[in-house]
Order: C-alpha cells, then structure tokens, then sequence
C-alpha cells in the first residue's frame, strides 16, 4: 500500500453490499488523515460481486467461473487495496499543490496588477489614469491600438516574473539606468520609477504583503528639464482660425496647399485636389496667407482660364443642398467650439461634456460639473464643481449656438454631431490642426487655447482670480502663466522706475471682436 509520511491510512474493510435491483456490490472503506489533521473516513464502491443470497441473510459465492465484470473475494481484496493506493497518491499529490502554494513567491505582475484593481476599486482613480498606467504595464510584444508597432513593455520585461520580495534597490537603479542608455527622456525615466515606487509603495502596506523597504524609493529622480515657454495664440490670430474653420478651408485648403508646394503648379493643384473653383477664389480674397501661397505657383486667373472645361475642375463629390448646409452648421459649430476653448480656458473634456442644463448666458455663468475621461464621462478634474465667468466673446458664442434649432434642451450637450451625440476629442483635435494649417497658423496644441485663456487673463487680473477660473488646486498650477506675457501695468511701473512717462494718455479700447459680439447679441 502506497503512502507517504504525511499520508496515513487503516482499517480497510471489505463488504458486498445490496444495489438495485438484485445487484450486490462490493464496497470497501478505510481511514485515513493528511498530517497532524483528524481521521477521516473514506469510502469507494470496486464493483460487481459475484454473491448471491445464502438464504439466512447473507452471501455465499455463486457457483462457477467469475463471469467478466464481476469480482469475488479474492479480487475484491485486491482492488481495494488498489483504491487505497490511488486514493493515496490523490492526498500526495494535493498535499504537494497546497505546500507549493504556500511557498510560491508572489511576482511583482501580481502584486502590479493588485494595485491597478485596488486604484479603480478603492481610490476611484480617473479611467484615463488607469488607462496611462495599463499602458506602462504592458507585457512585451502587445501590439499598439495603431501601427504595426509593439510594446517594449520595460517594466514587465525586467520585474514581471521576479518575486516582489527579491527586488532590490540596486535591481531598480540598474533599471533606470538602462533606459537612460536606451534615450528615454528624464521625464519618461522618471514616469517608470514612479510607477516602480507607487507599486511597492502598495506591497508595503499592513493590509497587503508588508514589505519592508520601498526597494524604488532609494533611487536617484532624474532632473527633467524646465517646461518650455508657453506659446499661444492672441485674439486675432483665435479668429482668424474661427473663419477658416466657418468658411470650410479647413476642409481643403491644407491638401491643396500641399499638392501645390508638392507640383508647383496651381493648374495641376486644382485638378488634382478638385478643389471648389468658388471657394478657392473667396479663400484667395479673404486669407492673406492662403493668397500669398498660392502666388507663388503663378497666377490664379491663368491657371483658372487654363482649366478647359468646369468638369474639369473636378468638383468633388455632388452634394446636395441638405448636406452642404449640414457641413455647414459642422463647420459653424467647431468654430465656436474653438472660440469657447478659448474664452473661457475649459479643458476639452469640459466643452465636450458641456449640457445645456450647465449654461446660463443671461447670468453670464457656466457651471463645469463633468469632463471626460478616457472617453467616460466623470467629474472633472481635481473632482469639484465649478463656476466659470462669460466674458461677451463666450457668451456670444453660446447664444450662437443656441440659435440652432436643435438638441438645445436641457440634457443636450452643447457641442454634438447630426445625431445629438457627444464629439469625438480626437476628431475635433484633427479639424483643429487642419484649420490652423487653412489659417496660416504656427503649429500650437488644442490644449494651447486653455493655455492662452490664463494667460491673457492673467495679464490684467490677480492669481487667486486666474487659479479660480482655470480650475486649478495650487495657485503653484497658476504661476507659469503669470511670467508668460508682460502685464500692461508693469510695464507702466518699469517706465516709471526709469524715469519714463507717457507722452498721450490712452483711453480705454474695445477690440473689434467684442465690440461685433455685442451688436451681435446685445450683451454688454
């Protein structure tokens, strides 16, 4: 009988035993414990006996060969203590599984993944938070969402499998290390020592594994370099890109800029491109940009007048009325959607989950209570509410918009599509870049136009006002638009100290954008 020395096992009994039918049975039963455990009892059914009724009650052995199928005695006995034995080797085998168990080493991807459940669970992290940090955890060779290329998933790769009790300190450093060798900036290096530290951090705490030491914390922050000076647009310059964005340049006029720089030629540009004959004429006349460029591939009139025949030209797809107004009204909306980035500093998210219920534009006030997140609508950042001042330009555009004759009831997002539905962030972020480009526009982030909201305001107002109305937790937030331009009256204060003073005093101005705004919509 097979068995081991924390497996014990005894008493093994064997009896027929009635079944249905006029069947008989032999069962056998025994004892048996796992370790220091209690005894327990332990029964299997072996098969077929090959009794019948004595007539007082009990069994005798049939008469003749034991048929197939069947067991006597003998062979009873036999297969019992065959039970027994696999019986046995089951308990080993099970008591093995528990003891590698309990000695098993908990692997940092464990303790990764714990962590990242207990920050969506417990701490409520925001989805893209989670979505940044899932990106950093990645195993090696996961492919990226676009392109062909795959994941180095660095962090995986050098700690994935180690136990999370036998990384050291040195093992991290060494880490950091090697992805400053790699060419990882001292802010992406610094991003997989946070994710490192905040990890063990977890490992460390009463409630979870009780690590001792933070093997992350004793290593070396790099020192990234200084935020590159805020660049953005000024009012004009938001306005001009509002109009190329309403007329729909933004639509063409980056691709026929482009394939016309490409050929040299403006005849070649115009039937390739299938540009709109009308509206590059009026794109000529109004964008001084778009005029220059396209001076420089000859002139417009002759390279018109070589264009044979107008189907020629090529004028696109043919529209109808109904879907040349509805790109209309598309076009109308992101222009003000990039006026309202503008005049208010929101973050995208903020404007994209913008309701109706949030605005009120006789009170000048609109109330930021939701952004978004990873596409999932939240709170927005920093998790409070809001209050955010209309200067005339924001409520201007809101009342614009409101003139619409749809999807303006209270639950109806301020900026949507045909279908009333929320905008995609990366799209409009597509449509926003082109129409820079149809602008004539340097390159500046979406998110500039928050950037440029601080600071143009915080040219003339105080800090505490500037923090209130970006939103922001620390006044510390604020202080990198307070230096980005020159405020009007410390200028003022730098002439006075040198002895300077104003030849003319100037009255107060109203910009020509404010002053239509107004006409426009009667605020004052």
């Amino acid at each position: 009988m097979a068995s081991a020395d924390s497996v014990q096992q005894s008493s093994l009994f064997v009896r027929p035993k009635a079944g249905s039918g006029d069947r008989v049975y032999w069962d056998a039963q025994w004892r048996y414990r796992v370790g220091d455990s209690p005894w327990a009892q332990k029964a299997r059914r072996l098969g077929l006996a090959w009794l019948e009724p004595d007539g007082a009650g009990g069994w005798r052995k049939r008469r003749g060969r034991c048929a197939e199928g069947f067991l006597d005695e003998r062979s009873a006995n036999i297969a019992a203590a065959a039970a027994m034995d696999e019986h046995a080797q089951e308990l080993e085998r099970g008591e093995q599984v528990r003891v590698d168990a309990a000695n098993r080493k908990v692997t940092v991807r464990e303790i990764a993944f714990e962590w990242l459940e207990w920050l969506e669970e417990v701490r409520d992290a925001k989805p893209s938070t989670i979505a940044d940090y899932r990106f950093l955890l990645r195993e090696p060779g996961t492919k990226h969402r676009r392109g062909g290329g795959v994941s180095r998933g660095r962090i995986m790769a050098a700690f994935g499998d180690k136990p999370y009790d036998q990384v050291t300190t040195a093992d991290v450093s060494r880490f950091l290390r090697v992805l400053d060798k790699e060419g990882l900036t001292p802010r992406n290096v610094n991003k997989h020592r946070q994710m490192l530290a905040a990890i063990f951090q977890y490992a460390c705490r009463a409630d979870t594994y009780e690590l001792a030491v933070n093997p992350a914390a004793g290593t070396d922050k790099r020192r990234e370099p200084a935020a590159a000076a805020l660049d953005y647009y000024e009012v004009n310059e938001v306005e001009a890109l509002a109009g190329a964005v309403t007329r729909g340049a933004h639509r063409w006029a980056p691709r026929f800029l482009s394939r016309l720089e490409q050929t040299g030629s403006l005849e070649t540009a115009i039937r390739e491109t299938r540009v709109q004959l009308d509206a590059l004429l009026a794109e000529a006349e109004v964008n001084e940009f778009f005029a220059v460029r396209v001076a420089k591939g000859g002139d417009l009139e002759d390279a018109l007048a070589a264009v044979s025949a107008p189907d020629q030209v090529g004028k696109g797809a043919v529209l109808d009325p109904d879907e040349l107004a509805a790109r209309a009204a598309e076009d109308r909306r992101d222009a003000e959607t990039f006026r309202l980035l503008f005049y208010t500093g929101l973050r995208i998210g903020e404007v994209l989950a913008l309701r109706w219920e949030d605005v009120d534009i006789a009170g000048r006030m609109l109330l930021v209570r939701r952004g978004l997140s990873n596409g999932v609508e939240t709170t927005p950042k920093g998790r409070r509410h809001r209050f955010v001042p209309l200067s005339t330009p924001a409520a201007g555009t809101l009342a614009r918009l409101q003139a619409r004759n749809e999807y303006i009831e209270s639950d109806d997002y301020v900026f949507c599509n045909r279908l009333g539905r929320r905008l995609d962030p990366s799209a409009l972020r597509r449509r926003y870049k082109a129409g820079c480009a149809s602008a004539g526009l340097r390159p500046v982030r979406l998110h500039g136009l928050r950037h440029a909201a601080g600071s143009l305001i915080a040219r003339t107002s105080d800090p505490v006002f500037v923090r209130d109305f970006l939103g922001h937790a620390k006044l510390t937030t604020t202080d990198r638009y307070l230096s980005a331009k020159v405020r009007p009256e410390e200028l003022e204060r730098l002439d006075q100290a040198f002895g300077i003073t104003p030849d003319v005093s100037t009255s107060e101005e109203v910009s020509p954008v404010v002053a239509q705004t107004r006409d426009n919509t009667g605020l004052q």
